[in-house]
């Protein structure tokens, strides 16, 4: 049992490294793109905070990060709508010209089905650990499956599109709001 322990715990171990420095990045991009003054050690400082927190986290146990989750998906959430919001009023509803448009199986096609299966297999690999405090009771069962799984399927891929569209990214090609014309990127498809 110790080798089987040793298999789970050493991609754990990276995998939340490589986690860990995905979320130090994101930080230090939205703090440097909302002070405007970059920070060189910032990265470091965020990657060691996050280690620390995730630490506490699983030291603490899953009902302490189920709680965790819980918060964190009303920022999201907030963040989300607040996203959808600003974009929609930037760039007005006009998005009958994208979804006209030819698309391709290029870089942005499969750069979204790979986080998308990316997300799906994490959810598959640490759902018995978030589902095995459930209360068994047939109301708590339609209500978290009601909140957790049908909200989601139905605003999440809506409001996605919908930023997508609005932001003008569409098959390796932006349209300017104002003028209306397209303008390839360099390096894509």
């Amino acid at each position: 049992s110790k080798f089987v322990e040793l298999l789970r715990a050493v991609p754990a171990i990276v995998w939340c490294g490589i986690g860990t420095w995905i979320g130090a990045l994101s930080l230090d991009g939205i703090v440097t793109k909302l002070t405007g003054a970059p920070w060189p050690a910032g990265k470091y400082v965020y990657f060691v905070a996050l280690q620390v927190v995730q630490t506490m986290l699983a030291y603490r146990g899953i009902r302490a990060m189920k709680w965790f989750n819980v918060s964190c998906s009303v920022i999201i959430g907030a963040i989300m709508l607040y996203m959808l919001v600003h974009i929609v009023q930037t760039y007005g509803l006009k998005i009958e010209a994208t979804w006209r448009s030819a698309g391709s199986w290029g870089l942005p096609f499969w750069s979204s089905l790979t986080a998308a299966i990316g997300i799906l297999a994490t959810v598959m690999l640490n759902i018995s650990d978030l589902t095995r405090h459930l209360t068994n009771k047939s109301s708590a069962n339609w209500i978290g499956h009601l909140l957790g799984v049908v909200m989601q399927l139905l605003t999440q891929p809506a409001q996605a599109g919908l930023q997508a569209v609005q932001a003008g990214h569409q098959a390796g090609a932006v349209v300017h709001p104002h003028r209306g014309r397209r303008v390839q990127i360099a390096g894509s498809d």
